[in-house]
């Protein structure tokens, strides 16, 4: 375990946020990343994401299985995210931490014209899983791969187990083409309270939660422009009628009443925190 500054910032001015499995999540006082600290030792992380099991209080496996759910979701959500956008022949495409490969699938259902996809995926179960499938995955470091390799880079739920974003957002415009694309989906953590999200946070297997500001930042600083963010329902909440809303709001407030150490939990937060950014190697 070893302390870190915020990888947004360089900021070493923070708040607990949140804990659980023997690891604290912080808040960065200057800029607002949530980021786990200390983080587990690069050795320990290597090994968590090709066995799937992180180590805590408990032991904690994100192996899970393959989600056809995934396809569904991702063929719904991709016309909107490429409006207007015509794929080029031959064009290749890596996915990294590409899992089952659920989101190879889709592609290969959503484009319309001849491609090659390559899948990264370091977890054994999951890329065995995928070979199967007859996908291209493989656990490789992309430091073996060669420069403008690819027209399309993508990340998927990938961001928030990085442990150093700015670092591999400038080795991922490595392998980009010049005009080359990468794609992140990641949720959107802007003024969002511990209590206000009520799912795991699964850590130490994420070890941050960004806003839109700093992976818009982040990504400019590497060397790319932004095209577009589409953001969606994230599902870690579930949806509400407003008349619902206000019942549980007013229940909140009740119990602050009682409890005055009592954190209130805002059922009005915003939603649509599941970001999709696009944005093109300058």
């Amino acid at each position: 375990m070893r302390k870190v500054k915020c990888y947004s910032c360089n900021s070493d001015n923070y708040s607990e946020w949140g804990v659980e499995n023997g690891f604290t999540m912080v808040k960065c006082k200057v800029c607002g990343l949530l980021y786990v600290n200390p983080i587990p030792e690069k050795d320990d992380i290597d090994i968590a994401n090709q066995t799937g099991m992180h180590k805590g209080d408990e032991e904690l496996d994100v192996t899970g299985s393959f989600a056809d759910y995934k396809i569904k979701e991702y063929l719904e959500k991709l016309p909107e995210i490429y409006y207007g956008v015509n794929f080029e022949n031959s064009f290749k495409w890596l996915d990294i931490g590409c899992g089952y490969g659920e989101f190879i699938m889709t592609l290969q259902n959503f484009v319309k014209v001849p491609g090659h996809y390559k899948g990264i995926e370091p977890n054994s179960a999951k890329m065995s899983a995928a070979k199967k499938f007859g996908l291209d995955v493989d656990f490789i470091d992309t430091a073996v791969l060669p420069s403008e390799e690819f027209n399309y880079v993508s990340l998927l739920n990938v961001y928030s187990h990085l442990p150093d974003p700015p670092e591999a957002l400038l080795e991922f415009n490595r392998l980009l083409k010049k005009g080359g694309e990468i794609l992140i989906q990641t949720g959107d953590a802007e003024k969002i309270n511990r209590q206000d999200f009520q799912n795991t946070l699964y850590l130490p297997d994420h070890l941050s939660f960004a806003t839109e500001k700093i992976v818009r930042k982040l990504l400019i600083n590497a060397g790319f422009k932004i095209i577009s963010v589409n953001r969606f329902h994230n599902p870690g909440y579930k949806k509400m009628k407003l008349s619902l809303k206000a019942k549980k709001q007013a229940i909140e407030f009740a119990r602050k009443l009682k409890r005055k150490d009592y954190k209130v939990r805002n059922y009005f937060i915003n939603t649509d925190r599941d970001m999709w950014i696009r944005a093109r190697k300058a």
